[in-house]
């Protein structure tokens, strides 16, 4: 198939432009009829930069959670699957998305469930949503199940801004120190220098250390630069190219000082979510566990997540299973041995979530809290060894003047 660029009219009117995959124009003017539109013009897209995907918009969280939301009104007001897709279809003004939602209604249309027609779209639709919506399916409680996706998808954008959080700061504090470090050093401390050395005498070390330094950034600076981009790159490409590396750095990730286990807390608390809602809407434990492990996005936290599979496999109970792990604290592990005795295992890891929502929120108010002493200490030692670099000498040569 190719993809088509079109203009096209709907059904109030609007021109609306946007792109699809065709066999040709024929088809074309069939799949954007099934949108809901009235095709205008269309033309194949040929190669280069506007091939493809690259410049489709992408779905944002923030509009899937309000598809799901939607569906989930509409499906348990009691109207037709088809014909909800239709109304979002028509209703959304995201060309992607609707263009998404138009396929997904040709697919339902001949034959398909609504979770296969959606595994065509993996970039939109990942394993835990479409594993969600084949387990409402199936259990009849579809509506039920797209409103707990909605809820979970806006809730993991919350994860994702938390995390952003806890990366931005010390990136945010370390470029101030660095930029600080480097004016300083290169723009206020040569002409104090000049001054010291048209009056003569004497440099105590630590002067001629803060002068070496500032001669080395200012005829260095630039590669000190690309070095630092050529170990970001080199670190890239390991972690493509060496088996093990990722799982290394993903370890690093949760055991780094102060903000490991920030990055902990918000892999176990995500993995306990996704975890209760698919045990919950009916899927096995041990699908229920492959697909939550995939989801993480941590070699590391998934590994110990596969020797929880094995032991389950092997007859172990859940609680035992994740005790074995390592993984979570002994509060923990009693809430699932709760769960487990309850039958609640499912509202257990909500409740194991929101533990590690709190936490994860009070270990990032604590590492920021231990950041700024850091650099506030490492911008005052820099400007009292200026201070005692230059003006030390400064004042012993005033005192050599009087005697």
């Amino acid at each position: 198939m190719a993809t088509f660029k079109y203009s096209a009219v709907n059904q109030s009117g609007q021109v609306v432009n946007g792109k699809i995959e065709a066999s040709n124009k024929g088809d074309l003017e069939r799949r954007v009829s099934r949108l809901g539109l009235s095709l205008i013009s269309g033309s194949e897209i040929k190669g280069g930069f506007g091939g493809g995907s690259f410049f489709q918009k992408k779905i944002s969280r923030d509009e899937l959670s309000q598809f799901c939301f939607y569906i989930e009104r509409l499906v348990a007001g009691g109207v037709p699957l088809l014909e909800g897709l239709a109304d979002v279809r028509d209703s959304v003004a995201n060309a992607t998305l609707r263009n998404t939602v138009g396929l997904i209604i040709q697919d339902v249309e001949q034959g398909s469930t609504l979770s296969n027609a959606m595994k065509r779209h993996p970039k939109t639709f990942d394993n835990v949503f479409i594993s969600l919506v084949e387990a409402g399916e199936q259990s009849g409680e579809l509506d039920v199940v797209l409103r707990h996706l909605g809820e979970n998808i806006k809730w993991e954008g919350e994860i994702i801004a938390k995390s952003k959080k806890a990366v931005r700061y010390p990136i945010f504090a370390l470029v101030v120190m660095l930029g600080a470090t480097y004016a300083l050093l290169t723009f206020v401390v040569p002409g104090m220098v000049r001054i010291l050395q048209s009056l003569g005498g004497e440099l105590p070390v630590y002067t001629i250390a803060l002068i070496n330094t500032s001669d080395f950034l200012d005829a260095y600076w630039k590669q000190m630069l690309i070095g630092t981009v050529g170990v970001f790159v080199f670190i890239k490409l390991l972690l493509k190219t060496i088996p093990g590396v990722d799982y290394v750095m993903d370890r690093f990730k949760i055991r780094m000082p102060i903000f490991g286990s920030v990055f902990e807390k918000l892999l176990l608390s995500r993995f306990s979510n996704v975890f209760g809602l698919l045990y919950g809407s009916g899927v096995s434990v041990i699908d229920g566990l492959k697909i939550s492990r995939g989801s993480l996005g941590n070699k590391y936290v998934a590994k110990g997540l596969d020797g929880v599979i094995e032991n389950i496999t092997n007859g172990a109970s859940l609680s035992n299973a994740f005790a074995e792990s390592g993984l979570f604290p002994p509060l923990v592990l009693r809430m699932i041995r709760l769960g487990e005795a309850t039958g609640g295992v499912d509202e257990a890891m909500l409740q194991i979530k929101s533990y590690y929502d709190r936490d994860a929120n009070e270990a990032i108010e604590t590492a920021q809290g231990a950041i700024q002493p850091i650099m506030m200490l490492f911008l005052a030692s820099l400007i009292v060894w200026v201070i005692a670099a230059v003006y030390g000498p400064l004042y012993d040569l005033l005192g050599n003047l009087e005697t």
